[in-house]
């Protein structure tokens, strides 16, 4: 992992892509404070819980509500 501030960046913007390529974190800082992090991309998407379980135990709350619900309107 480098850390960089902020004018080194500027300069080596290059060389700083090129190692992110290789797999490198770097770490970019202002004043002695980090401000960025630069990684490598990745294709991978967020995975989700299956929340179907939980929405099948919910389904006769669900109906009770919208039921009350239409009740206090009429």
């Amino acid at each position: 992992m480098q850390v960089i501030n902020v004018t080194e960046a500027r300069e080596q913007i290059a060389a700083i892509l090129h190692a992110v390529e290789q797999g490198e974190e770097v770490i970019i800082q202002r004043y002695r404070k980090p401000i960025a992090r630069i990684t490598p991309y990745s294709e991978s998407k967020p995975v989700f819980p299956d929340l179907s379980g939980f929405r099948a135990e919910r389904a006769e709350t669900t109906t009770t509500l919208a039921e009350m619900r239409e009740q206090e309107r009429y």
